[in-house]
């Protein structure tokens, strides 16, 4: 799936793949490609999910050319014009509104099929008229570098990695690697590692059966050797006891 993620009110406050989206931005994703997202307060944002043929199809359609994942990069941003951020937010909104409030309506073939033309007669003009971002050259660099960054923690071992070692793993300086988690993530590499293995250290006690025994036992399997460090750094980090 192609999928194109956009803010849907003011402000913003959604930040993907390290840039700031505002009003009108879109990132585009391609088929297989992932990017982070984090939000700075309150925000709304809506993602479009569609298949390349089908982009591809209405974008010949409607506009002559090819606007399917081969014609951009696989991860990128646009900046929509306003004549065109209006149609596709409000078609968008529609839709919302119609899943929210008459989900059955959506069994009619008809209005399904209407409000699929319809959403994405805005979607592909949007994208077809849209200026590149000035920073989607950003958002690609931190995507690739951080999907290779989570590819390194994955399989490591079951207990946090020493940031300077991950970096030599995927050919990364270490300057770099805390540059792209600031932006993307919001946080440096070390507290982002810390971070997801506790959260993989909060589902391996939720599959626990017998609590105190496991509790202990899952803080050594995850590589704390005194219990109250673990729970200490448990609750600093998730705001709540093992």
């Amino acid at each position: 799936m192609v999928f194109i993620i956009f803010p849907t009110r003011r402000p913003s406050g959604l930040i993907c793949g390290g840039v700031p989206l505002e009003m009108g931005d879109i990132a585009v994703l391609g088929p297989g490609q992932r990017l982070h997202l984090r939000t700075t307060g309150h925000a709304a944002w809506g993602v479009i999910a569609v298949t390349p043929t089908s982009l591809r199809t209405f974008g010949e359609t409607l506009t002559g050319r090819d606007v399917g994942p081969a014609s951009f990069d696989p991860i990128m941003c646009l900046h929509m014009l306003n004549k065109d951020r209006t149609p596709l937010l409000r078609q968008h909104a529609e839709a919302v509104r119609i899943v929210e409030t008459q989900l059955s309506h959506l069994g009619h073939s008809e209005v399904a099929r209407a409000l699929r033309q319809d959403l994405m007669w805005a979607l592909v003009m949007a994208i077809a008229t849209a200026k590149p971002h000035p920073d989607s050259v950003v958002m690609q660099r931190h995507a690739t570098v951080l999907v290779r960054f989570e590819a390194a923690l994955l399989a490591g071992p079951e207990r946090p990695r020493c940031i300077a070692e991950v970096c030599g793993t995927i050919g990364v300086p270490e300057r770099t690697l805390r540059s792209c988690c600031m932006n993307a993530l919001g946080m440096g590499p070390a507290r982002y590692s810390q971070l997801r293995h506790l959260e993989r250290t909060r589902l391996e006690l939720r599959r626990s059966s017998n609590a105190m025994a496991s509790e202990f036992e899952v803080a050594q399997h995850r590589g704390f050797a005194d219990l109250r460090h673990f729970v200490a750094a448990y609750r600093k980090a998730l705001g709540a006891s093992p």
